[in-house]
């Protein structure tokens, strides 16, 4: 890690004056659309306790615990360019149904919902996300 921010420190040093560097950071994650009750996932008192538990989130089939999507997104350290940046969902064709595609994709510009036979990440996913990612700075930038 101390080679990274040495790289990063050596990097600033050559930007132009009036300029600044983005610190980014890429990352993947799953979105899972179940989670066995365990303590400290619901907050139900009493007498509801049990029956909100074993009724509500214990009550699925093996295909609904394992029902998930994929997330990507870039963090960036600048505040007015990120709420712009590309977000990436991924989904099954068990997940999303054909229907909701239309109302999903609609919701934000920057998400990109896509419904295909898997939810993981493949290159060509990467080079479509780093293609919208660069699309977004360049609108960013010929904005400012």
């Amino acid at each position: 890690m101390c080679a990274v921010w040495q790289w990063w420190n050596c990097m600033e040093h050559q930007i132009q004056d009036g300029k600044r560097a983005l610190k980014l950071n890429l990352g993947e994650t799953v979105v899972r659309f179940f989670y066995k009750g365990q303590a400290g996932l619901t907050i139900i008192r009493g007498r509801e306790r049990r029956r909100a538990v074993s009724e509500f989130a214990q009550r699925a089939v093996v295909a609904e615990q394992k029902k998930s999507a994929m997330l990507v997104c870039i963090l960036c350290d600048d505040a007015t360019l990120q709420p712009n940046l590309p977000q990436l969902v991924l989904a099954n064709e068990h997940t999303l149904r054909v229907q909701d595609m239309a109302e999903l994709n609609s919701v934000q510009v920057n998400v990109h919902v896509k419904r295909r036979n898997s939810a993981w990440v493949n290159v060509p996913d990467l080079v479509e996300y780093v293609n919208l990612f660069g699309n977004a700075l360049l609108t960013d930038a010929l904005e400012r």
